[in-house]
């Protein structure tokens, strides 16, 4: 069932479970590539949140951001600049038709480079997307970054999300990566997800 939190006076998150998705007929996969029944389902979650909490979601006021939980359920992170300024689901019904901002990196940890390797070569990509391989000793263990091509393939999204399969799938903000560069050992700096695939 899907939870509605407030975060802070301008924020509210939304954990939208895999039971609510099916049952409004929506995959994961329709959400990325913003077919229309799911961003009509999207608008009502953002008209829900903003009625709940009473806040406002309208115009160039609220930014939002979903991203793939490890267990395949969905976080919408709402975040508006002005709050407390009545019931506005509306005005956010309104600005959901714009559509939303999706996680521009993925970062997936494995305890073994063979797991990584075998993730690799289960990915059917004719153009593998930029990745590199990076080793955290404090955690011992090996982080996968994937950034998010501009014109993805049409498997993207599947092939990503097949992860959890093999180790431990997060969507991160754009530019995480350059902070694990600079924390974690480099492995593999450009083209990982081909060089583990050819071990």
């Amino acid at each position: 069932m899907m939870t509605i939190r407030r975060v802070n006076d301008n924020t509210v998150n939304c954990i939208i479970t895999q039971e609510d998705l099916r049952e409004n007929g929506i995959g994961i996969g329709d959400l990325f590539s913003r077919k229309r029944e799911a961003l009509e389902y999207i608008r009502s979650v953002i008209a829900q949140a903003a009625s709940s909490e009473n806040m406002n979601f309208s115009g160039d006021h609220v930014s939002m951001r979903l991203s793939v939980l490890p267990d395949h359920s969905i976080s919408l992170t709402l975040s508006s600049k002005q709050s407390m300024l009545g019931n506005e689901a509306q005005n956010a019904e309104e600005n959901a038709q714009e559509g939303y901002e999706a996680e521009k990196e993925y970062h997936i940890t494995f305890r073994e480079i063979l797991d990584a390797a075998r993730y690799s070569r289960s990915l059917s990509m004719e153009c593998l997307p930029p990745s590199g391989l990076y080793y955290d000793p404090r955690k011992e263990v090996y982080i996968l970054c994937i950034e998010d091509p501009d014109g993805r393939d049409a498997n993207f999204e599947r092939a990503v999300l097949s992860a959890n399969e093999f180790g431990n799938l997060q969507t991160v903000p754009s530019g995480t990566r350059a902070y694990v560069r600079e924390h974690c050992r480099t492995v593999l700096e450009e083209d990982a997800l081909a060089k583990l695939a050819a071990l």
